[in-house]
Order: structure tokens, then sequence, then C-alpha cells
């Protein structure tokens, strides 16, 4: 009896240790890595690497949204006569109250209500509330192609509608016309915190300053956005213009030192034009509440009818939270700076999709989800519960930071005209198929620019990551390619497996708060 207990215990024993060293095995592969780029919590960061400082991005350079609205004046938007679940159209109503004076709280009580034109909001601080994103709704129940037609052609000639590509029914707009200050000295270089004037400008201590730099004839700033591997760039424009914004931390005479590091060089030859950056329209939001639109067939790339539910243009420091996008054709483009777009969910249950003739454009109902035109912009905690042709987009825009983020088959959209120094961190692709599926037009660059970075991108599967897609002054972090010897045999650094810290923005926040 004790030999065959002897006998039984033995092959248990090597199980239990062989079951013991294949767990190890396995929670030792699955750790994540520290990457060589960042470290731990940036303790191994240059600024002269290809990773940008990406800390300042989202409202006031990345504080939390304003929770406590109590000093703004509160009307409702039943006093100026809307009335949910009527039938009756409330535009009339909305726009009125969108017109009361001062700092403000629109709010919109429970219920749907019908809606057929855009609600302009072009004033500071005028925040458009409902009582939740699943009690009040706001049933758009017209396209912008019918409400104020804008027909056009596309680059490759196809009749199209330029709300293809902007606008929005619920519309944040303003402008920012500042003098010029004087030249520039000499070029700063990309990661440096200070910019040399000829003369001393006239500004002050914490204001923001916007920095345009045009392509111009020669084409360098382009070639240098592209980290000089820009592919054919015959038509792009000489007024082609790419900007960039920080806040002045300290004056020294002629010199600003900045809050932030530049995302890239600022060159006083490539047309550099430099005003403070205050646009008319800041500190205004839109938060608690549903933009929907009716049941229908999407009718493809280029056949949208302008359902498309918010734009922000030239506005700093606005936001969008707690807010459901359905049947739109584009969710939110944003042209502004420093906006937060956060805890946003996009759906389709009414539209028909296109049928799936292709992997990529196929089965989609809408065209654009999210778009980052502007710079500095943050867009966090955001669901797309069905595809678009482009569910992400960056297009000649610079230090947006999408994050938080996840979808059905998610497509990271770079639409060329050098998009650089932007973020994507911590994001679900589910499927993973689109990864990088973009558009823009023929000759005007690669589809990336320079120092793009993706840092813990998930999907089901391994994805594709076209080699001329940009140029290998890239961040692959924590995503896995299927096509990972091709890319590193061109030069791209590529780190497959997870890594530390999960949200790279939230560790560069801590590393760089007290800088």
């Amino acid at each position: 009896m004790k030999k065959r207990l002897s006998l039984a215990r033995k092959p248990k024993m090597h199980y239990l240790k062989a079951l013991a060293l294949l767990s190890l095995s396995i929670s030792v592969h699955a750790e994540p890595e520290v990457s060589p780029l960042w470290g731990q919590a940036g303790e191994k960061w240059s600024p002269q690497s290809t990773l940008p400082d990406f800390s300042r991005a989202g409202y006031l350079d990345g504080a939390d949204l304003p929770s406590d609205l109590s000093s703004l004046k509160l009307v409702s938007v039943a006093e100026f006569g809307a009335k949910p679940d009527d039938q009756q159209d409330d535009t009339a109503a909305f726009r009125k109250a969108l017109q009361t004076k001062g700092s403000v709280v629109i709010f919109i009580p429970e219920g749907t209500y019908l809606l057929s034109d855009r609600l302009p909001i072009t004033s500071s601080k005028t925040i458009l509330r409902g009582e939740s994103k699943d009690k009040t709704i706001l049933l758009f129940t017209k396209g912008l192609e019918e409400v104020d037609p804008k027909p056009t052609q596309n680059s490759g000639g196809t009749p199209t509608t330029s709300y293809s590509w902007s606008g929005g029914f619920i519309d944040l707009r303003g402008s920012n016309k500042h003098p010029k200050l004087p030249s520039l000295s000499h070029t700063a270089k990309r990661g440096s915190l200070q910019l040399n004037f000829k003369e001393a400008p006239k500004m002050n201590e914490g204001d923001r300053i916007l920095i345009r730099q045009y392509a111009g004839k020669s084409l360098e700033l382009v070639k240098h956005l592209y980290a000089g591997d820009p592919g054919e760039l015959d038509n792009m424009r000489e007024r082609d213009r790419f900007s960039i914004v920080a806040r002045i931390k300290k004056i020294q005479g002629n010199t600003l030192h900045l809050d932030r590091r530049l995302l890239c060089d600022v060159n006083p030859e490539w047309g550099t034009v430099i005003t403070k950056h205050d646009p008319s329209v800041k500190f205004s939001g839109i938060e608690n509440l549903s933009i929907a639109f009716p049941a229908h067939r999407y009718g493809g790339h280029f056949r949208e009818k302008g359902y498309n539910a918010i734009n922000l243009g030239n506005v700093s420091d606005c936001w969008v939270r707690n807010i459901n996008i359905i049947n739109a054709d584009s969710g939110i483009f944003c042209s502004g700076s420093h906006c937060t777009i956060q805890d946003l969910t996009i759906s389709a249950p009414n539209v028909e999709g296109t049928p799936a003739t292709n992997a990529y454009t196929g089965d989609t109902t809408g065209h654009h989800g999210l778009t980052a035109g502007g710079t500095c912009n943050l867009f966090s905690n955001f669901h797309f519960e069905t595809k678009f042709i482009h569910d992400l987009t960056v297009s000649h825009s610079s230090g947006n930071v999408f994050m938080d983020g996840k979808g059905v088959d998610l497509s990271i959209d770079h639409h060329k005209k050098a998009p650089f120094a932007n973020l994507f961190t911590n994001i679900d692709l589910g499927d993973g198929g689109r990864f990088l599926f973009s558009g823009g037009g023929a000759k005007i660059g690669r589809h990336s620019g320079a120092w793009q970075t993706f840092w813990n991108i998930r999907a089901e599967k391994p994805v594709y990551i076209n080699k001329d897609f940009g140029p290998t002054a890239m961040n692959f972090v924590g995503v896995k390619a299927s096509n990972e010897k091709e890319l590193l045999t061109k030069g791209f650094k590529i780190i497959s497996t997870p890594v530390k810290p999960l949200n790279l923005f939230r560790s560069q926040q801590e590393r760089f708060k007290s800088h």
C-alpha cells in the first residue's frame, strides 16, 4: 500500500512542479516591460528623443474639468418656450436661450427636443447642459447639407459636400485676432524651452502664444515635420500652415521661457508668425445630453447628408463631456486648442451601414468619428459602438492626446499633411483589422509625420503597419505588429509587449507637473 501510495504521489508532485514553472513562465512573460524611451516614471526620458512631452494637452493645460458651475447664471430652455416630447420644433427657443448675456448655464430638462438648424455658441462661459445623457435628447431632424448647402469636390474631383469633413449642429466658434510679436532672432530647436526675439515682446507671464509656420516654396518645414522622409509633396501648398501653442512661464528681456518643450523647430525663415493666443470663445461647454439624428441608410464615403453633431472651431479651454452621439455622419470636429472631450459614447442603432465590400470602408455608418484638427486637445474615455470610415483622425495637427478609448474595430486615421507629435495611449481597438487605415489626398506627404506615439494599443489580433505609413521617427510601444520583422528591418523601433505605465499621458503629467 505504501509503495502504491508513493508511486501515486510522485507523478503528482512532478505535475505540480511543472505546473508551477509554467505558471511562473506565463506570469513573467505577461509582466509589462519598462520602455527605454520613458522608464518607470520618466527617468529615462530625454527631450532630444522621439518621444514628445504631451502633458499640457486638454482644458487649462491638462486640468480637471470644472465640477462647480454655481457661480454662473442658470436659465432653462423652457423659459424661452421649448417643450419636450411635443413633436414641435424647438430651434427658435434654443437659439433665444443661447443669446443670454454673461456667464450662463443653459439647462435642458429631461425629454426629447426636435431641432432643425444649428445651435451656435459664440461667447465664453456658455454651458449647454442636459439632465443626463440618457434623459435629455436633442434630435436634429435634418442634415446640414439640407439646412445650408455647401456643395464642393474632394481632392480627387468627386462631387460632395464640405460637411463630409467639417461642421456641426452644435457649433462653438471663435476667433483669435491679435498683433504679431517681433521677429525671432534665431531658430529654436524641437525640445527647447525658450524663444529669443529681436525685440522684447509685449506679453505677460501666464499668457499663451500661438506659433504658426508655413510650408513655403522650399517645403523645408514640411520636410522637418516628416523628419526628412516626407514622401511625395507635389500638391503641398505654400500657404499650408502648422501651429503649436505654449504658455509663457517667465520673461527675461527679449527671451520668453515656456511651460512646455517645443514640439518642432521654430525657424524665422519658415514664415513664422507668433501672436498672443486668447480666442474670443473659451470656457464654454456641452454636457449631459444625447445628440441624435433620424434613422437612415448611410450613403457612403463623400455622400454624407451632414448629420454632424459638434464642431469646435478656433476656441480654447472648452469641453464636451457625458455625451451620447447617435446615428451621426460625423461626431466631433475639433480645430480648437486645449479642449477636453471626455466620457463619450458613439452609436448608430438606426443606421443601415454601407455594404461590406472591403475590410476598411465596408459596414460603416459614418465618415469621421472624432477629429483633432487643432493642437493640444484631449480625447478621453470614448466608446465607439459602431464603425466610421475614420474613427479617430489627425490631420496637420499636433500635441493632441487620445486615451482610454475602445471600439468595435477602430481606425486611427492619419490624413496626411504631416500630423506630428500626437499621442494615442491605452486604447482597445477591438478587432484590430483597421488600425492605421487612413485617407488624404495625393502627393501631400506620407500619412503620418514624425514623433507620433502609439502607447499600449490593444487588439484581438496583431495589427498591420505599412512600412511607408510615415518616417521611422515614430514610437510604437506596446503595439503587437503582424509584420514586425519588416518594420524592424526598415528602422522602426517597436516594443510589441505591454509596457509600464499603461497611460503615458498620466505618467507625463505626474512627471512634468512641477516643471
